[in-house]
Parts: C-alpha cells; sequence; structure tokens
C-alpha cells in the first residue's frame, strides 16, 4: 500500500492514522513537507513518528532508524547519538 500524499488533509482523509499519528503527520508537514512520507505509515506509532522528526528537524539521516521493528525508545537513543555525533563533527570542524 502506497502512503504517500500530496496534502496533509490527504492523511485525514485516509482513516489510516489515529489522532495522535495526525498530530505528528501535520508537524512534520508544517516543519518539512518532503520528509513526511518516510514515517506517514500507520505501522509507526505517534512516539516513532516524533523520533523520526525530529531527527530530521536536528539534521540528521533518520532513515537510519526509521523502522516500525524499533520501539521509540530505541529510536531516541540512537537519534540522540547521530546528534551527538554530529555535534562533535562540527565542533572539530572549528578547532
Amino acid at each position: 500500500m502506497n502512503y504517500e500524499f500530496r496534502h496533509y488533509q490527504d492523511y485525514v482523509k485516509s482513516g489510516l492514522f489515529n489522532l495522535q499519528q495526525l498530530e505528528e503527520l501535520k508537524k512534520g508537514w508544517l516543519e518539512n513537507s518532503s520528509k513526511v512520507k518516510s514515517y506517514a505509515n500507520p505501522r509507526f506509532n505517534s512516539n516513532q513518528m516524533r523520533e523520526i522528526r525530529l531527527g530530521y528537524k536536528g539534521g540528521i539521516d533518520a532513515s537510519v532508524y526509521s523502522k516500525p521493528s524499533l520501539s521509540w525508545r530505541d529510536m531516541e537513543a540512537i537519534r540522540v547519538s547521530l546528534l551527538l555525533s554530529k555535534r562533535n563533527r562540527m565542533k572539530n570542524l572549528w578547532k
């Protein structure tokens, strides 16, 4: 099944997502609509969607942990680790 929609309202009309999931999709749509399709899947719960959205918002490649089989806590741990690694790389560039 293809979960790519053109507009936020398409997610609402689909009936595939609960209110919490729709809230994450809405936030993602407002922040960076091109990345929403990567987590616009009803197999992700809203907490997982948030971790993916926050990763993209933080400038990291969240596709590394965008797997429904990972818990949102595992996703959070990976996201934080990637963000810290990115921060350390940036810090080293300015030394």
